[in-house]
């Protein structure tokens, strides 16, 4: 019985997140946001800005965050930064 009271109150707890994370406002549309290099090069800088942003308050993604290329260019960039990650993992290791 405790077993299945612990799965339920960690679904509540779960949906509850869920719910209240589904208030959160987001900007209005502009058409002059970023574009798809802005995205490419917070893609790059995206592992460094993580482990920065855990002692201050920068973003990795840029605000506001519509655009189809900005958003392309940010998967670009990321994945040539995790690339360079291993690249540069495998060299470390010869």
């Amino acid at each position: 019985m405790l077993v299945k009271s612990g799965i339920i109150s960690k679904f509540f707890l779960i949906s509850l997140i869920l719910i209240i994370s589904g208030c959160a406002s987001q900007p209005e549309n502009i058409e002059s946001g970023p574009g798809f290099f802005v995205g490419i090069w917070h893609g790059l800088v995206a592992l460094p800005s993580v482990v920065i942003g855990l002692f201050t308050s920068i973003r990795i993604y840029n605000f506001p965050n519509s655009g189809y290329w900005y958003d392309v260019g940010f998967v670009v960039g990321f994945v040539i930064s995790i690339f360079i990650l291993f690249v540069w993992l495998e060299e470390s290791n010869r």
